[in-house]
C-alpha cells in the first residue's frame, strides 16, 4: 500500500539489470498537489504537468545515458507531459530508484550499485514494453505472495509486470489481458504452463478467508496434540511467520508452544486469535491501527567482540512494517524509520555490504596463499643453490 501510494503515475525512465535475478527501474515521481489544488482536477495524477521533461532531467537525472534517451524521445515526453498553469503548490518531479530481486523483495533505494554496462535480453524487453509508460498501480494479488505492477499509456493498461516472491521467485512480464511476453524462469502448473505466449493464471491465486471463532477452534481440536503449533497452525491460515507468531504472543504463547498447551486453552485462544486476526487483516488492507502504527523497524544483534576490534559491529537479524508483540517480548535492540520502504532499502544494503567484505576477504586470503606458497618455493630454491655454492 505503501509503494502504490508514493510511486502511482510515476513515469518509466529506463530499466536495468544489476544481475541475473535484480533489476532497477528508473522513475520520475510526478509532484503532489495539496488537497485544495487537487480537489480542482478531476484526476491529479493524470492532470500532474511539467512543461517539459527536461525539468526533470537538469535536476533529477544524473546518469547520461537517461539524458540522451530522454531527448531522443523529446516528441514521446511532449505527448507525455500535459501543460497547465504553474502553481505555487507544484514541485519538481523526484527522481525514485526501484530495486526488485526475484523472490526477495522490492523497495525504493537510495544506495548507488553497479549495473551492467550492456543490458540483458530480459532487461531490453522490459524496457520496450515499460519505458515511457505510467505506473498505475500496485497491487497484491489476492493472499499470495504475488504483487502486479500495471503500466499505462494515455489512460490504458499495456502492461503488466508480475513479481512472485515464493519458490523460486520470478519476473514475469504482460501485456494488458496478461499473455506472457518475457519471464526469468518457465514453469509447469498442473493444468497449464507459465511461459512465453501463455496467459498468465492470474485469477487462480489464493483469495483472502475469514475465520470466526468456530472456525478457529475446529483447526485447533483437529491438530495432534504433540505437533509444534507453529508448523501446524501457520499453514492453515493465510499469514506469515511474523504475523502468526505476533498472534500466539498475544494469546500468552511462545512461538515453541505444543498443540496440546493451546487445546488445554481453547476456548480463551480461539478469541485471542480471532481478535488479533481482525486485527491484521485491517493493517493488511492498509488501514491504520493507532497501537500498531506503520513504520520501518531494523532489529539488531549484536556480534561477539573479536579481540583486534575494540567494539561490537551491530548486525540487522530481521525487519518488520510493525513493532509485533514477540520483538517486544524479546526485548530485542532495534532502530526506527519512518517508513517500511526505508527500513529494507537499510537491511539489504548493509547485507550487501556484508557479502561484499566477506567476498573480498576471501579474495584477499586466496592471494596471500598464493603469496605465501610461492615464497615458500623461492626459499627452498635459495636453500638448495646455498647448498650447492658450499
Amino acid at each position: 500500500h505503501a509503494l502504490h501510494d508514493r510511486l502511482r503515475g510515476a513515469l518509466v525512465v529506463n530499466v536495468y539489470d544489476i544481475n541475473s535475478k535484480t533489476y532497477l527501474i528508473k522513475l520520475a515521481v510526478p509532484p503532489r498537489r495539496t488537497d485544495h489544488a487537487a480537489s480542482l482536477l478531476k484526476d491529479p495524477l493524470e492532470q500532474t504537468e511539467i512543461t517539459d521533461l527536461k525539468d526533470f532531467n537538469n535536476t533529477n537525472v544524473d546518469d547520461d545515458d537517461d539524458e540522451d534517451e530522454l531527448n531522443d524521445k523529446s516528441k514521446e515526453s511532449q505527448d507525455l507531459a500535459k501543460v497547465s498553469s504553474s502553481s505555487s503548490n507544484t514541485q519538481a518531479w523526484q527522481k525514485v530508484l526501484l530495486i526488485i530481486e526475484s523472490g526477495a523483495r522490492i523497495h525504493t533505494t537510495n544506495f548507488a550499485r553497479d549495473k551492467n554496462m550492456i543490458p540483458s535480453g530480459f532487461a531490453v524487453k522490459i524496457r520496450k514494453h515499460i519505458r515511457t509508460k505510467r505506473l498505475e498501480s500496485i497491487t497484491q494479488v489476492g493472499t499470495d505472495r504475488l504483487l502486479d505492477l500495471a503500466f499505462a499509456a494515455a489512460g490504458q493498461v499495456v502492461a503488466h509486470l508480475i513479481l512472485e516472491f515464493y519458490a523460486a521467485g520470478n519476473i514475469i512480464l504482460t501485456d494488458a489481458n496478461y499473455q506472457i511476453l518475457a519471464l526469468l524462469r518457465q514453469y509447469k502448473l498442473e493444468d497449464r504452463n507459465v511461459a512465453v505466449k501463455e496467459v498468465y493464471p492470474i485469477r487462480a491465486t489464493r483469495q483472502s478467508k475469514s475465520y470466526q471463532v468456530e472456525d478457529i477452534k475446529s483447526i485447533i481440536q483437529a491438530g495432534d496434540p504433540k505437533a509444534q503449533a507453529r508448523k501446524y497452525l501457520m499453514p492453515q491460515f493465510e499469514y506469515g511467520p511474523q504475523l502468526f507468531e505476533h498472534a500466539l504472543c498475544i494469546a500468552g504463547f511462545s512461538s515453541s508452544v505444543t498443540m496440546d498447551q493451546i487445546q488445554a486453552q481453547l476456548e480463551s485462544t480461539a478469541q485471542s486469535l480471532f481478535e488479533t486476526f481482525q486485527t491484521v487483516n485491517k493493517l493488511l488492507q492498509g488501514e491504520a491501527v493507532p497501537e500498531m502504527p506503520l513504520r520501518g523497524y531494523l532489529f539488531q544483534l549484536q556480534e561477539k567482540k573479536a579481540p583486534s576490534k575494540p567494539e561490537a559491529k551491530v548486525k540487522y537479524d530481521d525487519f518488520s512494517p510493525f513493532l509485533l508483540a514477540q520483538f517486544k517480548a524479546e526485548s530485542k535492540s532495534f532502530k526506527e524509520f519512518h517508513s517500511f520502504d526505508d527500513a529494507v532499502d537499510e537491511y539489504f544494503a548493509d547485507l550487501e555490504s556484508r557479502l561484499e567484505e566477506e567476498s573480498l576477504a576471501k579474495k584477499e586470503e586466496a592471494v596471500m596463499k598464493k603469496v605465501d606458497k610461492l615464497k615458500n618455493e623461492l626459499d627452498g630454491r635459495l636453500a638448495d643453490l646455498q647448498k650447492q655454492q658450499e
